[in-house]
This record gives structure tokens, C-alpha cells and sequence, in this order.
């Protein structure tokens, strides 16, 4: 239920903006950018996989952008693993932006995460990763903070397809059926 379900929606549209630019100001002072490709899984059709490393050299929060093309229509994952304990200079992740849509922030700032399923169309992806790299350390100051990431697209079969099995379907039920009527008694 909203707070300002009868009320005048200008409070919540700034409560929004404010939310997006405190985002914005946390994970803008670092930022890398990454090209992920996605290969065949050799044991599952229809799975496509990738894993990366980001690695941080500065304390503070960041800003890491992905890059991928999905060959299929399917859902999208995402594993995130922070390298080093938290305490000494592990990585905590804020929150996540995919292909433009709303920021999902995660709750309690977590040092491993996993996202998804969310539905992805073939071709272009786009994806933000928000977090603070050694969070415990003065912001700034040189340390080794990383995490590692898995990407995974699943195919989900078009409607074409789902279409053509049913029709397949009741053929042979059809058959089964006229077969079945004209067996001697």
C-alpha cells in the first residue's frame, strides 16, 4: 500500500529522484566497463554462460557496466561473489540496473548476491552493478578488492515452437483415436 496512494504524487516522484541520485552519487566515482561473451553451455541446450572478474584498486563505491549480446529469447541470472572477507577489503553491492529499467537496490548490502530470473530479449544487454569496494577502508585509499561474476541466458522455446508441439501432439492423438476405432472387435 502506498504512502501517498490519494495524495499528491509529487512527494513520491522526489522521493524517487532523490533515491536515484543518491545511486548515482554513490557508485559514480569508479567505473569500468566490461564486454562479457556468452558461450554455448556444453552440457545444457539452450544455456548460454559467462564469467567475469572486476577488480577495484581504489576504496570506495563504484560503477561497473556490462555489456553482453543475448543470441535468444529467454531469462537472464546473475551470481555475484565478493573475492576478499568483507572485513578487510571485500566488496559490498548496493544494487543493479538491467537494460535501462528501475534500480533494484539489494537489502543489507550483501557481499553475494543473485539476481534473476529476468526475462531478456535476443541482442543487445546492457547492466550496472553498484556497490563500495573496501568499505571498511578511509574512501580513496589504494587496496585489492574484486568480486567475480557468472552470467546465464536460458532459452525459452517462442510460442511458434510451443505451437508446433501441440499440433504434433494432437495429430498423434488423432491417429491413436481413428486407429483405435477400426480395430476388429
Amino acid at each position: 500500500m502506498s504512502l501517498f496512494r490519494n495524495q499528491n504524487p509529487k512527494p513520491a516522484r522526489l522521493l524517487r529522484c532523490a533515491a536515484a541520485l543518491a545511486w548515482v552519487a554513490l557508485v559514480g566515482s569508479g567505473h569500468a566497463q566490461t564486454i562479457v561473451t556468452l558461450i554455448p553451455s556444453p552440457t545444457i541446450a539452450g544455456q548460454y554462460q559467462a564469467s567475469f572478474e572486476s577488480d577495484h584498486g581504489l576504496a570506495g563505491g563504484f560503477a561497473d557496466t556490462f555489456s553482453f549480446v543475448s543470441p535468444v529469447n529467454g531469462t537472464f541470472s546473475l551470481v555475484l561473489d565478493s573475492l576478499q572477507p568483507v572485513e578487510t577489503s571485500g566488496v559490498f553491492f548496493q544494487g543493479y540496473e538491467f537494460n535501462g529499467g528501475s534500480i533494484v537496490f539489494f537489502s543489507g548490502f550483501p557481499s553475494n548476491v543473485q539476481v534473476g530470473p529476468l526475462p531478456v530479449i535476443a541482442g543487445p544487454q546492457l547492466l550496472l552493478i553498484g556497490g563500495v569496494a573496501a568499505p571498511a577502508r578511509t574512501a580513496r585509499t589504494e587496496v585489492t578488492a574484486g568480486y567475480t561474476g557468472t552470467f546465464t541466458v536460458h532459452a525459452i522455446p517462442e510460442p511458434e515452437t510451443w505451437l508446433l508441439t501441440a499440433g504434433g501432439l494432437l495429430a498423434l492423438a488423432a491417429r491413436r483415436f481413428r486407429m483405435g476405432r477400426r480395430a476388429p472387435s
